[in-house]
């Protein structure tokens, strides 16, 4: 399986579009001189490191690179059309079928996506004559 490399030239970033917040307790015990639980809020977001992909072959593959910010959790990706383009928990997509598909990652409830479109190679018709 060939992986096609990531043009960093071409890539654009993904703004996030969602905000997840998840409060944080700072317990400081019953003592008179120190809060019980004082509550903050920490934003959780994840974006994308392209908006938009495109494959011209079945069986090509490339990184999907998710920056999160305010959390620890493992990324969990997903497929809208797993018939099109199919991702791994690594952020690899892969081309299996022709059409487009929307890759979604999420962050608790923060969540980015790109649109993968696999269509056939372009061919250039050379008019001879």
């Amino acid at each position: 399986m060939k992986r096609k490399k990531l043009d960093t030239r071409k890539a654009r970033w993904l703004t996030v579009l969602t905000v997840a917040t998840m409060p944080i307790a700072a317990c400081g015990g019953d003592s008179p001189t120190g809060p019980a639980a004082s509550l903050g809020e920490v934003a959780v977001t994840v974006s994308l490191n392209v908006t938009a992909w495109e494959f011209h072959a079945i069986g090509q593959s490339a990184q999907l690179i998710a920056l999160v910010n305010g959390s620890e959790q493992i990324p969990l990706w997903e497929s809208s059309d797993p018939g099109v383009a199919v991702i791994d928990q690594d952020g690899i997509v892969t081309s299996v079928g022709w059409g487009t598909a929307m890759i979604r990652v999420y962050v608790g409830l923060a969540v980015a996506e790109a649109v993968v479109t696999v269509s056939p190679p372009l061919t250039t018709l050379l008019d001879i004559g």
